[in-house]
């Protein structure tokens, strides 16, 4: 078989010469190049750099005559037939499928919002904004006045693990909200492509070094473009779409695009927003000068110290977070919206101390309305219904939805949970109400295993405190500790261990906590952990702090009642015990336990004339004591059927 040379052109560069007996420095093949399979192999092998990552199966060979390009030749023809190849002149053209892809121009009425880095269950486009109207008239209020910020002002959200937080980003981004809550800056910016979503847990590498921090944004808006734009022209550059990780390095093919690229990774962040802004304008067909909004999710990520010094403060030296550096990146004259959520950290709140940026903090509490909770199970339960034969019913089932509702928290992710307990097993026909609720707090400890292994990460003082200062509401600062322990209170919301509630109080699951399996002996137990909480504050009890659904449900009218009684007496109790336990003083006035505000100014000018020592903790006598009552306790007569007075609060006139 006589050798053969024939000469093989890729994309712009100059033909290779293949030779179909001889490899090279006239090394013999050991099997000869016989049909058009064997000759795209060989052009690989002598192109690697070019060619070497492409599957086989996606490169073509075509024959040019007369300048024109044929067809893809069949894998199995044979070289011998070929005519083209023989010269440089008349080479033969290999293909990625790729590269004969045709690019169009952009079609706007195409285009519709993503967020490519937001994972959410399925169910969240059936679901509404519950219980968050607060926080977003707060965004838009800030909005409105963004002529006027004096510093760069960025939404930091700060919560819990399992809060809503992406879902609420979601909703904003794409202003699927109620009519009033609308903003005209995110409409226009969803319209034009200009909502730029990223979720740092999905892919942590994005932001390993102080580079990347300050690349990131211009990174992002490059993405966004050759995401939107892929597959099509705008602005006579054929964009094609890339994973994230390789965005700075685009395989591309029209050396136009390649130049644009180079170019614009180079520039500055503001100068890169007004290019964003000049192509969208382009391809929507409209002039408008609304910024590209950024959400940014699982922020605590990048909130790690870096050595860049931001500013140097009473107590040295100050030093920028990974985050800090990134949002000082958009704090330039066209101030772009930043909305980031992530669970507190303790640098979360923070990171901008020292730097030109204000930020507004906001948070997310639990769904404590009852036509909020109402509304997301009936709206759960209308999904579940559309994917059963037949349909889930509530009326009826009040009693055990209430249940699993309670047992949930009104925390939005084990809302859920509860939600999908109730409609896989009704749906199955299980009707044992006890386990429901067992399979629920299953699921939820899979979500949080923090709860579980609680026992093993505080002690036994550390869990009563933690417990006391929940199970009371009691208003406290994020940045500060439980009261009696050096734990702070943004390690707890950051291990998904208590939960915002209202008006700066937090919740503990206690319920969920006391019910998980414990698998391996820890710092503390939980009849140690009840014991301290009875010795810290005597006679207490505390079931008769988070009393159940069940529980409640099943007491008649008068133990019912007692229920009531035993947590007005035991969360006094306990506030009190907070307060000493914060400024050691055993005489306390009363209008400071239930701290009132001045919206409450008839209760607290009255609890105000009332000084109280409950020193000694709740007195429940076996013998009514009308009279002779102890002077440092409440007394209850819990025991006592028929007593005169259930309650004794002991106080002093305050003489000041």
């Amino acid at each position: 078989m006589a050798n053969s040379v024939l000469f093989v052109k890729y994309a712009d560069n100059q033909p290779v010469k293949i030779k179909t007996l001889y490899e090279k420095q006239g090394v013999r093949r050991e099997d000869p190049l016989l049909d058009v399979a064997d000759v795209i192999v060989a052009v690989q092998q002598a192109l690697p750099s070019k060619l070497g990552a492409i599957d086989p199966d996606e490169l073509t060979l075509h024959c040019v005559v007369d300048g024109v390009e044929g067809p893809a030749l069949e894998p199995d023809y044979l070289i011998s037939n070929l005519t083209a190849g023989v010269t440089a002149k008349t080479a033969l053209v290999i293909k990625s499928r790729r590269d004969m892809e045709v690019f169009r121009p952009f079609d706007p009425t195409s285009y519709r919002l993503a967020f490519p880095f937001f994972v959410s269950p399925d169910c969240d486009e059936h679901l509404t904004l519950l219980g968050r109207d607060e926080v977003v008239r707060r965004i838009n209020q800030v909005i409105d006045n963004r002529s006027g910020w004096p510093k760069y002002m960025p939404f930091i959200i700060s919560t819990s693990r399992g809060m809503g937080k992406t879902f609420l980003l979601k909703t904003i981004g794409s202003q699927r909200l109620k009519q009033e809550l609308k903003s005209p800056f995110f409409v226009e910016a969803a319209a034009l492509g200009r909502v730029l979503s990223f979720d740092f847990g999905r892919i942590p590498s994005a932001v390993t070094g102080v580079s990347e921090a300050s690349s990131f944004p211009k990174r992002l808006m490059v993405y966004y473009l050759c995401r939107m734009f892929g597959g099509s022209i705008v602005d006579g550059l054929h964009f094609q779409d890339s994973e994230f990780s390789a965005i700075t390095d685009v395989d591309a093919r029209q050396p136009k695009f390649k130049g644009w690229l180079s170019k614009v990774l180079a520039l500055s962040t503001d100068q890169v927003i007004d290019e964003y802004v000049r192509l969208t304008n382009i391809a929507f067909g409209v002039s408008c000068g609304t910024p590209p909004v950024f959400l940014l999710d699982e922020i605590q990520l990048l909130c790690g110290r870096t050595n860049i010094v931001s500013r140097f403060g009473n107590q040295g030296p100050q030093y920028h977070t990974y985050l800090s550096i990134l949002l000082t990146q958009l704090a330039i004259f066209q101030k772009p919206v930043c909305i980031c959520a992530g669970t507190n950290d303790g640098n979360l709140l923070s990171l901008t101390e020292y730097t030109s940026i204000v930020p507004e903090i906001l948070s997310l509490t639990t769904l404590s309305a009852k036509n909020e909770y109402h509304t997301y199970w009936a709206q759960m339960t209308n999904f579940a219904s559309s994917k059963l034969s037949r349909p889930l019913e509530m009326e009826g089932d009040e009693s055990l939805i209430n249940a699993l509702v309670y047992a949930s928290y009104q925390i939005p992710r084990l809302l859920l949970f509860a939600h999908q307990t109730w409609a896989s097993l009704r749906a199955s026909g299980t009707y044992n109400r006890e386990f429901f609720i067992q399979t629920f707090e299953t699921e939820a400890v899979k979500f949080y295993p923090e709860m579980a292994d609680i026992w093993l990460s505080y002690s036994t003082e550390d869990l009563a405190h933690i417990i006391l200062a929940c199970s009371v509401h009691h208003v406290v600062k994020i940045d500060s500790t439980v009261p009696g322990t050096q734990i702070p209170w943004r390690t707890l919301t950051r291990n998904a261990l208590v939960f915002p509630y209202l008006d700066g109080c937090y919740v503990f699951p206690y319920g969920i906590v006391w019910n998980a399996k414990v698998t391996s002996p820890g710092k503390a137990t939980k009849k140690a952990v009840e014991d301290r909480c009875r010795e810290l504050v005597p006679n207490l009890e505390i079931q008769d702090l988070f009393v159940s659904y069940d529980r409640l449900c099943a007491h008649d009218l008068y133990n019912l009642g007692l229920a009531y009684e035993s947590l007005f007496v035991s969360s006094l109790a306990v506030k009190y015990y907070l307060q000493l336990v914060q400024f050691g003083c055993a005489d306390v006035c009363l209008s400071d336990i239930y701290d009132l505000d001045d919206e409450e100014a008839d209760g607290k000018t009255l609890m105000s004339d009332l000084i109280v020592n409950f020193s000694d903790g709740i007195s429940i006598p076996a013998v009514e004591k009308a009279r002779e009552f102890p002077e440092h306790a409440i007394t209850h007569h819990k025991l006592i059927h028929n007593a005169h007075y259930d309650i004794i609060i002991p106080a002093k006139i305050n003489n000041n």
